[in-house]
């Protein structure tokens, strides 16, 4: 069988690729979250137990959230978001206004109507969405980038979803778990629409929305998001597990301009590591990094503060940072 080997490994498509087509692989990498993303996609595991638990422990976060915030609240709003926007930026002749100049000033247009909402609803906003204050976590120990990007329902909600992964014996599954919490926590960042990818400022409440041309508000629930990503990685680790054939596939957190390969490999798979003393690397197949682009460290940062993973933002080669 050939050799795969990829120095820049990033989320593992090297090592899924290789999985499938029946090559043994190899991927470093100095981000610890890419490792664990590239370990959930490449373990075995007993479907049967990962579904139950993944269900049980997201139907449970879903009781809290309803036990303790108001549902009714989040309803209302987007019904009173709904009947504005449909008067003052009424789809598509709105756009179309803006693209043809009928509308001069889109930003200032969008931040009076923003204020004319606030203010014909002053009294709803100062409602409080909590139903049972006195079920809420301790939020004292509590990292800065959670505590700055996610509003409080959110940020309750991921930390109940904690409380039970901490109690998952079963390493392999609980960071499948890890993994769907992470996924969830990127999608419900309090950030504007058209920030996801770089935020830039914090956004609890409504909006003027430049991407949508509307009145828009941030998530401010993960449930939705929770459930739809639960059922989704089931899914694709089901269909992966049927593709897989019989090969050796490690991940390792490293630097590969200083790791030693062999060393690694013999600690953390014997059988792996005799087959690759008898014979070459085959091939490298990686993608470098972007230089100048991207802080590979802090576009995942949410997930670091999470779940307490050591970063090492100084070995990143060329990041944005610098």
């Amino acid at each position: 069988l050939g050799l795969i080997f990829g120095p820049f490994m990033g989320s593992g498509t090297t090592l899924i690729q290789s999985t499938e087509l029946g090559l043994h692989s190899i991927g470093i990498d100095i981000s610890d979250f890419n490792c664990l993303i590239s370990k959930v996609k490449l373990y075995k595991y007993d479907l049967v137990k990962l579904d139950k638990i993944a269900r049980d422990i997201c139907f449970k976060t879903r009781e809290f959230s309803q036990k303790v915030f108001d549902d009714s609240f989040d309803i209302e709003l987007k019904e009173k978001l709904n009947e504005f926007n449909k008067k003052y930026f009424p789809n598509p002749e709105f756009k179309r206004n803006v693209w043809k100049g009928i509308i001069k000033d889109e930003k200032q247009y969008g931040e009076e109507k923003l204020k004319q909402f606030l203010e014909e609803n002053r009294g709803f906003f100062e409602k409080n969405g909590t139903k049972d204050s006195s079920e809420l976590l301790n939020e004292k120990s509590m990292k800065s980038f959670l505590y700055k990007w996610f509003s409080r329902r959110v940020r309750q909600e991921l930390f109940y979803y904690i409380k039970f992964l901490e109690k998952i014996e079963d390493e392999k599954l609980r960071n499948v778990l890890m993994i769907i919490l992470s996924r969830t926590a990127r999608s419900c960042r309090a950030t504007k629409h058209s920030d996801l990818a770089t935020l830039t400022e914090p956004q609890i409440g409504p909006y003027y929305c430049s991407k949508h041309k509307k009145i828009c508000t941030p998530i401010n629930s993960i449930i939705k998001h929770l459930i739809r990503y639960t059922y989704d990685t089931i899914k694709r680790l089901k269909e992966f597990s049927a593709l897989k054939k019989n090969v050796h596939s490690e991940v390792i957190h490293g630097d590969s301009r200083e790791v030693n390969i062999f060393e690694k490999i013999k600690k953390q798979n014997p059988k792996f590591y005799k087959i690759l003393s008898n014979k070459k690397i085959d091939g490298v197949f990686t993608s470098p990094p972007y230089v100048g682009q991207i802080d590979y460290h802090e576009q995942h940062a949410y997930s670091y503060e999470l779940f307490n993973i050591p970063r090492k933002d100084d070995k990143e080669i060329g990041p944005l940072y610098k």
